[in-house]
């Protein structure tokens, strides 16, 4: 437990957002059924911020193109207490910082010590306990947003997950990776 690193929070990177909303969201949408989930994989999601952020672009960007797909997002990490704070959806309100005023009002409720994802977005997201080493929990994931959690592996272990999350991936999948 001492060794784990939970260091995230919401919307980091903004310009990968900016990206995601696009080119590749418009790219996992062509020649696809509307009645076709999307499934997205957060691994080493710690607390829960990248797969409710990522649900809230996923929103936004519907919203801008009056679609309603179905998506799920499952956000997964090796650490119990991580994904218990991560499903409950509550966080500090420091994430003031990281999330715009129109965004905390639009997809959180405030509450006695910060706020918590609204039902809308938690419902978007589940969330598992899962080594990112190991078998993938889908094999069919439209996009996979590993964005920190291979800098804290060695060598052969980030080869090993390299391995999990493209084997993760459905024919023309998305795999994001952070700039560390």
């Amino acid at each position: 437990k001492a060794m784990l690193i939970h260091f995230t929070s919401f919307f980091r990177e903004h310009g990968q957002f900016d990206a995601l909303k696009k080119s590749v969201f418009p790219a996992m949408l062509k020649n696809r059924s509307p009645k076709t989930p999307i499934y997205v994989w957060v691994p080493g999601c710690a607390t829960g911020e990248e797969a409710y952020s990522l649900a809230i672009a996923f929103k936004e960007y519907f919203a801008s193109h009056a679609i309603r797909p179905t998506i799920r997002i499952l956000g997964t990490d090796i650490a119990e207490d991580a994904i218990t704070k991560a499903r409950i959806g509550v966080y500090e309100e420091s994430i003031a910082k990281d999330v715009s005023p129109k965004r905390l009002r639009q997809f959180f409720t405030s509450v006695a010590d910060g706020y918590k994802v609204k039902k809308s977005i938690r419902a978007m997201c589940e969330f598992a306990i899962a080594d990112v080493t190991q078998k993938p929990p889908r094999l069919d994931n439209a996009l996979v947003s590993c964005r920190n959690t291979l800098i804290y592996l060695g060598e052969a272990l980030q080869q090993k997950a390299l391995f999990m999350l493209s084997a993760s991936l459905k024919p023309k999948g998305f795999l994001l990776l952070g700039k560390s």
